[in-house]
Formats: C-alpha cells, structure tokens, sequence
C-alpha cells in the first residue's frame, strides 16, 4: 500500500480518536454551553465560529473532518479551512465546491452535490472563520525580513496545505528542505504569480505585496532541514502504526524531502527549469529505472546534479538537485530508491492459454 493509499486511513484513525462527541453533536450552541459551564471562559468569536461550523448538519453528515480539520480537531488528508477565505476567493469556492473534479481533476475531494443553499451555507461558516492579516504591522516591525515573513506565514495560515517537519499538510510540497532546495530569487518569482510559472497550479496567488514576497522568500530559505528530525520521528511512527512497507516508506521520503516539488507527482512531468541544457526541465522519473541502472540512480541521490547551461552566457537553471547523501540516515536512500523503482508503466503480462 502506498503512502498516497495510507494517508486517508491514518486520517479516519486520527479523526476517530480526536474529533469526539463534540464534534458530532454541537452545533451553534455549543459555545454557549461552554460559556455557560461552571468556571468556564467565555468563548472567542473565533472559537463561537469554529464550534458552529464543526457540528454544522453538513460536516457532520459528510463526515468533513475524516479529512479536514477545522480549529484544531479533524483529519490531515485534505487542508486545514480555518483561513480559506484568506487564500481562495468565493467564487473559487463556489467552482470548487460544486464539483472538484472540475477545478482539480484527479482530486480525492468527491462531488457531493450539494445544493445551491448547501455551498452558500457552507461559504457563510468559511467567512466567519476569516481573519484580518496585519500585513502592514508585520513590515513595518524591527524583526528581520525572515522573522517578518515567519510571521506572514503563520498569518496565511501556509501549514494549511504545506509541511515543516511534523506540522502541516501534505496537499502542497513540503517546505522542511525548500531552502535548499530552491533559490531565494525564484521563490521570490513563484510567490509573486504561481499561475504565471505553473498554469494549473492548485498554489492560490494571494495578491502578496513586493514586500511580502521579499519577506516570505527571506524565511523560506532558512528552511534547510533543521525540522528534519521532526518529521522522520512522525513518520516513523506512521509507518509503524500502519504497518508501512519500504516503497511506502521511500514515498514518504519522496515527499519529506520535496522531491516531487520539481520532479513532479509520482515522478511525472518535472518543472520547467530555464536554461538548463539539454530541455529546460526538471528530469521526468517516470520510468527512470528504465534509463538508468540502479548504482547510477543512487550515486545521483547521494552526490548531487547541477544541470548544464543551455546558453553558457545565460542564467544558471533556478533547480538543481541538492546532494542529499549526507541528508539521508538509515535506510531511507534504500527505501527511496524502492519507490522510485516504483514509477514506471505496469509490466504487461502476457497470459498464454
């Protein structure tokens, strides 16, 4: 079973276990009980609206939160909604919510079908849970540009989609390595337009300011494994709640380490990559095994690649494969290595009579 198969169930565990009898049960009342009960704080606006959208008659009877997580109770499959106002506009929502095959096809959200007065129920518990993003406050402090863009990051609410070590979601890349990874100019670029370099991208463009992008871009290349350790400790555990095979385990360091960022899902259709002889592209590893023998695939790992110039003269190409050798502990390069075997067309087998 692969990690993309283990992820749900690993949720359906989770929400089981921490979503409770609250969950299914409150509805817009339940903050007045706890305002209520006997030395109890009276609840914030935001928690009024958290409580309101979790024991909504909808969420509870689509179960939402086997793969969402609203406040701080429910799956990991999907992303967090808490801020979704503050990264998709209502009539994103409103295409996405009618049928999400059609904005994201492939997607493992299911159509619902819900009615015109269900998406507009739905969009109202959204708008509650929105908050103002102090983005002019945050730029204008005497913290560092990293620290500002830390900060703008918490305020997007980015984990919602993205994974540092063992927080986030894995809807997006995860961003424990983009530091090195990634070049600080070219996040500056993808902040700005992620449609522009990527048509089709799921990555939303925010509006972020010129500031913004300098100060986000600034804190993104910090991130150079640091939270590493985090995250192989949570997998792990995953792995052996789940009973996790090695290609399951090479997946997860496929996508711990952000290699499908430029390599692309499963290996397929690599980022475009300027300048970089001899196709301006991030090698497909969709049938890599095919191309290449294993001891090759694995010295490349270990080693590193920087791509050749297309122009000698130009830009160096904004990707280049890090050498992860001295990243990577245990069996972890032999596990990725069983993954990236994995990534190829199924072998025809011919059956004679």
């Amino acid at each position: 079973m692969t990690h993309h198969k283990l992820l749900p169930l690993l949720s359906l565990i989770v929400a089981a276990g921490c979503t409770g009898e609250l969950s299914q049960t409150a509805g817009a009342g339940a903050a007045d009980w706890f305002a209520g009960a006997p030395g109890a704080t009276p609840a914030s606006p935001h928690m009024e609206a958290v409580l309101a959208f979790r024991g909504s008659r909808i969420v509870v009877e689509k179960s939402c939160l086997s793969c969402h997580t609203i406040g701080d109770q429910g799956g990991t499959v999907g992303p967090i909604l808490d801020q979704l106002f503050n990264r998709r506009s209502e009539e994103w929502l409103r295409r996405w919510l009618k049928n999400p095959n059609d904005v994201k096809p492939g997607t493992k959200m299911p159509n619902f079908e819900f009615s015109p007065a269900e998406v507009d129920e739905l969009l109202g518990f959204m708008a509650r849970l929105r908050k103002d993003i102090p983005r002019d406050e945050i730029l204008a402090s005497e913290a560092t540009l990293a620290e500002k863009g830390q900060r703008l990051f918490a305020a997007y609410d980015c984990l919602a989609c993205h994974r540092i070590g063992s927080e986030g979601r894995f809807i997006g890349v995860d961003l424990t390595w983009v530091g090195l990874r990634k070049q600080e100019a070219w996040e500056q670029t993808w902040l700005h337009d992620p449609e522009a370099w990527k048509p089709g991208t799921f990555m939303p463009n925010v509006g972020l300011s010129g500031g913004e992008t300098e100060a986000l871009s600034a804190y993104l290349h910090t991130l150079q494994g640091e939270e590493n350790e985090a995250s192989r400790r949570w997998e792990t555990r995953t792995l052996f709640y789940l009973g996790g095979s090695a290609q399951a385990a090479g997946e997860m360091v496929f996508k711990r380490f952000g290699c499908w960022g430029c390599h692309g899902l499963q290996g397929k259709a690599g980022d475009k990559n300027p300048n970089a002889a001899p196709a301006e592209r991030v090698p497909d590893l969709w049938g890599v095994k095919n191309r290449l023998d294993e001891a090759a695939i694995r010295r490349t790992i270990r080693e590193g690649a920087i791509p050749g110039r297309l122009n000698p003269s130009g830009p160096a190409p904004p990707f280049s494969c890090p050498s992860w050798g001295t990243h990577l502990a245990g069996r972890e390069l032999d596990n990725l290595i069983t993954y990236i075997n994995t990534l190829a067309p199924k072998e025809r087998v011919w059956k004679f009579q």
